[in-house]
């Protein structure tokens, strides 16, 4: 006779397992669907109560989406399956949690807001005491959801966030030059897009070696996006290549392309998405060296920056991002997008 306890255990445990397997973020997606119409109807108006101010714009839109990876970030970690402690995914949080509290941390000192300001009273002894808590309050908190792991862990993500916040004073501090805030969304997505490969059970996205189509189609789709973001940022076009060659390069391309996604799809490993993404950059570069004008590749930059947080937002399950992503996307003309991506890869 089997025990009731055993059987109960088993069939959760079965059940577990194919929820995993299923693509949870996609069912996450359609039940926002609702949430997604009010952005595309209402996303004008939205826009001109909260971003008709062009020089306060981008750190208004950019603001939410680093707090809400950041949040995700300290939050959405299942230690429970870490399967060694040294894991690199742990690593790559840490790094995803660093970069977040450096970029809040100089919002924060720059912009004066202080948590004191709830606390009525002009000299009250409590003020300056809670604003000089705040910080480590969250670096601590950071450290505590990785408790149940351990203490490596915790220590971890607790001193990637402490270290963050320190760096991001002494920016502030030194008036030092910012860079462009959404190249560091891009770089927060890449690294998460790395961990949701090497160990999704982690980030609660799906189950390692049994992602489904749906996973590796969305994947793929965010990292292409990526790479021409990166490309259109970060390259300069120089007219290089007569359109002769330049066709026949996109051809070799697009069949090595079609055989790294097989790749990838077979082994559904790292090292298959970062060789995808290193063909996705390269084709993506090359393009921009071979264009002679740089007025649809700001275009493009525009436009593929917009696409991917609403693209993270339906992979991670953040329907925010997406909500955010179809706001600003609603007020920018697409028209000739998907010419302009076709031409770039």
């Amino acid at each position: 006779m089997l025990d009731n306890q055993v059987i109960v255990s088993s069939a959760v445990s079965t059940f577990n397992n194919a929820a995993l397997w299923e693509p949870g973020f996609l069912w996450a997606a359609i039940l926002a669907l609702p949430l997604f119409a009010l952005a595309w109807i209402m996303g004008h108006d939205i826009f001109g109560r909260f971003l008709s101010n062009a020089k306060t714009r981008e750190r208004r839109f950019v603001f939410p989406i680093v707090l809400v990876m950041f949040v995700w970030a300290i939050s959405h970690g299942n230690f429970g399956v870490i399967r060694d402690g040294t894991s690199l995914v742990v690593i790559l949080n840490a790094i995803i949690l660093w970069l977040g509290a450096i970029w809040l941390s100089r919002r924060y000192y720059e912009s004066g807001a202080r948590l004191s300001k709830f606390i009525k009273g002009k000299k009250n002894p409590w003020k300056k005491l809670v604003d000089m808590a705040a910080p480590p309050a969250v670096a601590i908190g950071a450290g505590v959801a990785a408790i149940g792991a351990g203490l490596d862990e915790s220590l971890l993500q607790s001193g990637a966030v402490a270290v963050g916040i320190f760096t991001g004073y002494m920016l502030n501090r030194r008036g030092a030059r910012e860079k462009d805030p959404r190249l560091l969304i891009g770089v927060m997505i890449l690294l998460a897009l790395f961990g949701l490969v090497m160990q999704p059970e982690f980030f609660r996205f799906g189950q390692l070696a049994h992602l489904s189509v749906f996973h590796l189609l969305f994947l793929c789709l965010t990292a292409a996006v990526l790479a021409a973001y990166f490309a259109a940022s970060l390259v300069r076009p120089r007219g290089w290549f007569s359109d002769l060659h330049y066709g026949r390069y996109k051809v070799f391309m697009r069949a090595a392309g079609l055989f790294v996604v097989a790749l990838l799809f077979i082994t559904e490993s790292a090292l298959a998405f970062a060789i995808f993404c290193t063909w996705a950059l390269s084709a993506a570069a090359l393009g921009v060296l071979h264009a002679k004008s740089e007025e649809h590749l700001k275009k493009i930059k525009g436009e593929t920056f917009l696409l991917l947080p609403g693209l993270f937002g339906i992979l991670a399950a953040l329907p925010v991002l997406t909500f955010i992503a179809i706001i600003l996307w609603r007020q920018v003309p697409h028209g000739g997008f998907l010419k302009r991506i076709r031409e770039l890869l």
